[in-house]
């Protein structure tokens, strides 16, 4: 239906507000834009941390030469489709890890973290990678311990395939360097992800296209570009021991104790490991997987490493 101009009356549109609806709309809507920041800066005020001592109000270093910015600013703008991750609604995260199932205990990590650090977690558990079942605080020593030198996968929650050092997700055996490691709290670990994501390295991986002839090679960033100068202080881990003075060596002889185990218990000595002495010039290493649709890479999982 076509709409006549009223003549002459000085009248409005009858399909348009006036100057004053006008007005009074563009209040109520800075009123609640005014209300949802209010009440995101009393959720902020009111958390108190994952317990680690990370300072979540600490201005870090910007990554592109522009302004410093804290952790909370990057976390309240970070979404999923900066890391090319499937689309979580913002709203949608606090529930998701309340009410992840039993198969899913590293999100519980989170459970009583602000919303924008569980949209983090929520945000990656739906890509196609694992650097919170692996890389994330929930993990314990003896977990971490058992990985490196048993390779038994934390994401396994099959205790008899995880003695057997099966991989959750291949199916085949696990794998592990010489160091399993993580992020001590879900604050340090959403930060690390969000600052890894908006770093001009990463995203020359994550804006480009997806090569299958030539997929992108895992890099590697500074833990202090991520988590400042005393990031260092927020990873832990442990190192399998060399063998003969050799973790060439006690890596290959951990193969052959795994091999030999899942075959059948065996009275020979485990593998072992000790803590890592500290991170300080440490690395953050970051591997991507492409995309569903196979266009682009998306954040797959990111550990950290101590200075080598």
């Amino acid at each position: 239906m076509r709409f006549e101009r009223p003549g002459g009356t000085g009248e409005s549109r009858p399909d348009s507000p006036s100057p004053v609806d006008r007005t009074a709309r563009a209040g109520q809507r800075m009123d609640e834009a005014a209300a949802a920041w209010r009440e995101a800066q009393a959720a902020r005020d009111a958390y108190r941390g994952d317990g680690t001592g990370f300072d979540l109000a600490a201005p870090l270093p910007a990554l592109d030469g522009g302004d410093d910015t804290t952790p909370w600013d990057e976390l309240a703008a970070f979404r999923a489709a900066d890391a090319n991750l499937p689309p979580v609604p913002a709203g949608d995260a606090p529930g998701y890890i309340a009410s992840a199932p039993a198969d899913r205990p590293w999100l519980l990590s989170a459970k009583d973290s602000h919303p924008a650090i569980q949209y983090v977690f929520a945000a990656l558990d739906g890509g196609a990678g694992h650097p919170t079942e692996r890389h994330e605080g929930w993990l314990t020593a003896d977990q971490l311990i058992r990985r490196v030198t048993r390779l038994e996968d934390p994401a396994q929650l099959d205790a008899a395939a995880r003695a057997r050092a099966v991989d959750a997700y291949t199916g085949r055996r696990h794998g592990c360097g010489p160091y399993a490691t993580r992020f001590v709290g879900p604050d340090v670990f959403a930060t690390a992800v969000v600052r890894a994501v908006g770093h001009p390295k990463t995203r020359g991986v994550l804006d480009g296209t997806y090569d299958p002839s030539d997929p992108a090679r895992p890099i590697k960033l500074p833990i202090s570009d991520l988590l400042g100068p005393d990031g260092h202080r927020f990873c832990e881990g442990y190192a399998i021991d060399p063998v003969n003075g050799s973790v060439a060596d006690a890596i290959r002889l951990r193969r052959q104790w795994v091999v030999a185990r899942a075959g059948a218990p065996q009275a020979t000595t485990a593998p072992t490991a000790s803590p890592i002495g500290g991170f300080e010039g440490g690395t953050v290493s970051i591997a991507f997987k492409p995309t569903v649709d196979g266009r682009r890479n998306q954040l797959a999982t990111m550990f950290v490493n101590p200075r080598q």
